[in-house]
């Protein structure tokens, strides 16, 4: 069995962008029509899609609504159209588009959310962005992707622009859009509540294989038509049809055992074709598909500002230990010279001393030797000199005498 992540996220649809809707003709997606060979369109109306192109008026994702919805409650708003008449209250009558809208902006004020649609989107991945890849690169010895040149990619990355332009590019994970397409039917049958507006299935995006199931959810009401939108109010109705209880807490409630479901039946289709769930240890708060993606940007530039300035704050620890060791440097030769020149200073002062020392029996010798010639002269001057500073006592001090003034 292939090991392969598997991943069942939530958030608000946008079929504009699923379809990639473009102006011109044939079903264009990033100005390249050729790459519509790369996806898959699962219960979408195509000629819909080819008026809305004409007609620049239309929004496919507006249109696509009202044709799914109006042949589920048309009859029952023009049942309560005729009981408002016959009542007399012909000023609670409702158009479809009043009552879309009502029921449209109650949808937001529960969902907190400012978008124009009661569309909700859930993208299905398996595999990620090289495990599941829809392309492969030719490499050389060493792993590294090369281009159709023979240069090797600095990136690995299923660059749309250079899947293109690379003639070596080849399709790979061929069987993970049946395995998309296979989980959407059982999507379908397990939530009869949910009133789907198509799949996608992309394969032209880095993200690799992945699909994308937009729809609406219908539930009972006790207002208006008798006819509810929400993706709340749907799955918990689903619930009470099957006589299951839910939860109403932040971790037990409708929409966490419907995710839980569904996951689960990821994983039992996927296990039924060959892959086996890989557990990428990856734990985060529930968030939208829009609020995640924007939050990955963010977080991904708060990662890189924290890198940003840790490498600033080590540059700069290595400018003040480079400063530092640039300073103990200059001190060290410092103290070399100043020991060098305590080292020259002994050595003049050393042999000073040796040639000193030379001379004192020298002329110690000089001295023998005249008070020998010169008794007389030396005794004369001996005399003179006790009789001005006085005689040696036993001590060794000199006793001095006073002179005549």
């Amino acid at each position: 069995m292939l090991l392969m992540s598997e991943s069942f996220t939530m958030g608000d649809g946008n079929l504009n962008h699923n379809l990639r809707i473009t102006r011109g003709n044939g079903v264009r997606q990033n100005g390249k029509k050729e790459r519509r060979t790369w996806n898959r369109y699962l219960d979408v109306d195509t000629a819909l899609v080819e008026k809305c192109k004409r007609n620049k008026a239309l929004r496919y994702e507006q249109e696509a609504v009202k044709a799914a919805l109006i042949p589920l409650v048309l009859d029952k708003l023009n049942a309560y159209n005729e009981r408002q008449l016959r009542g007399r209250h012909s000023n609670r009558m409702l158009t479809f588009d009043e009552w879309l809208e009502k029921r449209t902006a109650a949808v937001q004020v529960k969902k907190a959310r400012k978008t124009d649609s009661v569309v909700s989107e859930y993208v299905v991945q398996i595999g990620d962005k090289t495990t599941g890849s829809t392309f492969e690169y030719e490499c050389d010895e060493d792993g590294r992707p090369l281009d159709k040149n023979g240069n090797i990619i600095s990136v690995w990355h299923t660059d749309k622009a250079l899947v293109y332009r690379n003639g070596e590019v080849v399709m790979k994970n061929k069987h993970l859009p049946d395995v998309l397409e296979k989980f959407y039917r059982r999507f379908k049958e397990a939530n009869p509540n949910f009133v789907p507006l198509g799949a996608f299935i992309h394969g032209d995006e880095t993200a690799g294989w992945h699909m994308h199931v937009s729809g609406m959810w219908l539930s009972r009401a006790n207002e208006s038509i008798g006819v509810g939108l929400g993706e709340t109010s749907g799955i918990k109705q689903q619930y009470t049809d099957r006589g299951i209880a839910v939860g109403n807490s932040r971790n037990n409630n409708a929409m966490t055992m419907w995710q839980a479901e569904m996951r689960s039946l990821l994983e039992q289709v996927c296990r039924e074709n060959g892959i086996a769930k890989l557990d990428m240890e990856c734990k985060r708060k529930h968030e939208d598909n829009q609020t995640f993606k924007r939050n990955q940007d963010r977080r991904a530039r708060a990662m890189a500002e924290m890198e940003a300035e840790i490498v600033k704050g080590l540059d700069a620890k290595e400018a003040a230990i480079a400063k530092r060791e640039t300073a103990l440097s200059k001190r060290e030769t410092a103290l070399s010279n100043r020991e060098t020149a305590l080292a020259e200073k002994e050595a003049a002062f050393l042999e000073k001393l040796n040639s000193a020392a030379d001379v004192k029996p020298f002329l110690k010798h000089h001295y023998e030797v005249l008070q020998e010639m010169f008794p007389d002269y030396f005794r004369d001057v001996h005399a003179k000199v006790v009789e001005l500073y006085g005689g040696k006592k036993k001590n060794g001090t000199v006793k001095t005498v006073e002179r005549e003034r």
